[in-house]
């Protein structure tokens, strides 16, 4: 019940926090997040020349997570409307290449819009409903995979008020089946060696931590090597969960 704070994603493909501050003293360094600034509103040039993105800074997590480098094939599998993709193509310094994936049109539109806005390079934009296709992709693809999965947005209920209204108890036992549909399709992607990070915006384990230990428990190949969590009243940041698999082997 308590008003988010408003914060924003320094877009380091284009400037730097120091220079924000400068041409704005009201925007706060943020002690959550090196790359983030707390600002009351957001300056509507900023966002028109791609200088920053509004981003909580637990949706950063996923991302640092995957650890994805320069040069690397990276997949980020539910990325619309691309903050996190944006912010993989900044930590890649534009070099590699990055695949950004979403089954809905409009939001693949929406999407392909922030991040020409926001500099990124080295992006190619599939649609994919990854419960019902393949997708156009050959196994063992990609170094790196983020899956920030759909789920119940019960980490981020202070945003999206509608969410207490609409969910049911139905909801907890069908998007658990969901999520793992969707990383039963991706796993076989991953090179061997490769990094796949799942994530939510949810405060549910069996959306969480027990999606991420059945996943571990029924490919032998991955291991569960690292999870972590973000809790409004304690974090001071939407509630999110990010669990990192390996495979094993060398490609």
């Amino acid at each position: 019940n308590t008003a988010a704070e408003i914060y924003i994603r320094v877009n380091s493909l284009q400037t730097t926090a120091d220079e924000l501050r400068r041409a704005q003293p009201q925007a706060e360094a943020s002690p959550l997040h090196s790359g983030v600034l707390k600002v009351r509103q957001v300056p509507h040039d900023w966002i028109a020349r791609g200088l920053c993105y509004v981003q909580d800074p637990s949706t950063l997590m996923a991302v640092e997570l995957l650890g994805a480098k320069p040069g690397e094939s990276v997949l980020d599998a539910c990325a619309a409307p691309g903050g996190k993709a944006s912010y993989l193509a900044a930590l890649m310094k534009n070099e590699g290449e990055l695949v950004a994936c979403d089954s809905s049109r409009h939001r693949l539109e929406r999407m392909e819009g922030n991040l020409k806005r926001l500099g990124v390079e080295n992006v190619r934009v599939e649609q994919v409903d990854w419960v019902t296709q393949e997708g156009p992709f050959a196994p063992e693809s990609f170094d790196r995979i983020l899956v920030d999965a759909p789920c119940s947005n019960t980490g981020v209920i202070r945003r999206r008020v509608d969410v207490r209204w609409r969910l049911t108890s139905h909801d907890f036992e069908a998007m658990p089946r969901r999520q793992r549909q969707i990383l039963d399709r991706l796993i076989p992607l991953l090179k061997p060696g490769g990094t796949l990070v799942y994530s939510t915006c949810s405060l549910e384990p069996e959306e969480n931590e027990q999606v991420a230990e059945a996943v571990a428990a029924d490919y032998p190949e991955l291991s569960l090597e690292e999870s972590c969590r973000r809790i409004p009243q304690r974090d001071g940041m939407d509630g999110a969960f990010a669990a990192r698999l390996v495979k094993q082997g060398s490609v």
